[in-house]
């Protein structure tokens, strides 16, 4: 879906040399390597999979044993699939209401977090930002018309180390297609961590508001106060359930692959909140 892998987003620790020592490049690249390993093993459909086939093996030896494994597995696949209940997963990860940009709003400068990148995209030329960093440039020039504050974007190349930074493909679109520049550019961060310490040191204001996607915005508040900064939430892309906005319906109760990739997500981000408590 839309949100940064699981170990792609480092929290900021106790102290600079802590934070320098944690965002290495090395370690970074190695968590990187393993999120895709708990992608693969450790969440649907992958692990749903992995363990149909256990069950079925087991039965050669273990027949119900064997076929309560495969069954579990399948009806937990069946479940994650069902909108309703990848709804109610969302939901729970819910902790910060749609900024109202009608109040009084604490924040000096506007920072976007980047996402995903489209590569060699034929259309465009070349490299473009991804359709959940092209929703957060969009909600980010959004609350920059509305409060009238400098946008400030961060980025670097990720895995994509020959293209064109993000924080810059970023900027482009910024101001190419929403007419709003953005008055910082980061372009070296590899993580969360990187850019909440990378702009700490470029940025001028303590007071951001920082637009990402509602599912990510609790781990990455969390990791820019650790940096220094007094953070208001600013989420996008908030579930209509949480939001008051509407009730479920028959389809809900209907299995979809968008569910399940919804669901996906939100396990993955609790393995990953799971992962901060035990390291940081």
């Amino acid at each position: 879906m839309i949100y940064p892998d699981l170990f792609f987003a480092i929290s900021v620790v106790r102290s600079d040399h802590a934070v320098q020592g944690a965002c290495s490049r090395e370690v970074i690249r190695l968590e990187l390597f393993l999120g895709y390993i708990v992608k693969a093993f450790m969440l649907p459909p992958g692990l749903n999979f992995f363990a149909i086939v256990a069950g079925l093996g087991l039965r050669i030896k273990w027949p119900r044993l064997g076929s309560s494994v495969a069954a579990i597995s399948f009806a937990a696949l069946w479940l994650l699939s069902l909108p309703i209940v990848a709804g109610l997963l969302l939901v729970s990860f819910e902790h910060y209401p749609a900024l109202d940009t009608n109040s009084p709003v604490s924040g000096e400068v506007i920072v976007v977090l980047g996402g995903k990148r489209n590569l060699s995209s034929p259309e465009y030329g070349g490299d473009t930002v991804g359709a959940d960093t092209l929703e957060r440039i969009r909600y980010g020039a959004k609350l920059g018309r509305e409060l009238g504050l400098p946008i400030a974007v961060t980025g670097g190349r990720g895995r994509a180390s020959t293209s064109e930074p993000l924080g810059t493909l970023m900027a482009h679109v910024l101001e190419g297609e929403f007419n709003q520049p953005a008055s910082w550019i980061e372009t070296t961060s590899l993580n969360t961590a990187e850019n909440a310490l990378n702009l700490r040191s470029i940025l001028p204001a303590d007071n951001i508001i920082l637009v990402t996607h509602s599912l990510h915005m609790s781990r990455a508040l969390r990791i820019f106060e650790k940096a220094g900064f007094t953070v208001t939430a600013a989420p996008m892309d908030i579930p209509a359930h949480s939001a008051g906005g509407s009730r479920f319906s028959l389809p809900d109760w209907l299995p979809s692959a968008s569910a399940l990739l919804i669901s996906r997500s939100v396990l993955y981000e609790g393995l990953g909140s799971i992962y901060y408590a035990l390291r940081y």
